[in-house]
């Protein structure tokens, strides 16, 4: 209905077709255009997935190199810490960006509807920016003492 509606209202002046669009500047009638907007998608997707898999690799590089030395066991937990840090913030846009892109790109492939699940998925992207600050508050203690203690700074500097 709302596709009909702006068809009506921007067809003349734009010279779009929306009802055969699936994004507004693609006509999935138009071969090249539609070939060039899936290879686009496909190298996105790609890039996605290389991103995620170096993330995956640093991470377990890192950890293995924090096991493999001599370490005091303050300095060991200093790095844990900055290890699930790392790994947290890794998650937080692979989560909240890259698989909600993902599915929508994976739905219009295989042309599928999926429902309200769209409006899900920009929730979750708008909680990227909100996440990524959490996630180091809740990692540096420097930060969590001074928010707990009611924006009162510490006296062990």
């Amino acid at each position: 209905t709302v596709r009909q509606i702006l068809q009506e209202q921007f067809s003349e002046e734009y010279n779009t077709d929306l009802l055969t669009s699936y994004v507004l500047i693609i006509d999935v009638n138009d071969e090249v255009s539609a070939s060039n907007s899936t290879v686009g998608s496909l190298i996105s997707i790609v890039l996605m997935q290389s991103q995620i898999l170096t993330m995956v690799f640093c991470g377990w590089r890192i950890h293995k190199t924090i096991q493999s030395r001599t370490m005091s066991s303050k300095l060991r937990l200093m790095h844990g810490r900055a290890l699930n840090m790392l790994i947290a913030q890794a998650l937080n846009p692979t989560i909240f960006l890259y698989i909600p892109a993902f599915i929508i790109m994976f739905g219009m492939f295989i042309n599928t509807d999926f429902g309200d699940l769209p409006k899900v998925l920009a929730m979750a992207l708008a909680l990227f920016p909100i996440i990524n600050p959490v996630i180091v508050i809740y990692f540096t203690d420097d930060y969590k003492r001074y928010l707990f203690k009611n924006g009162q700074p510490s006296s062990t500097q």
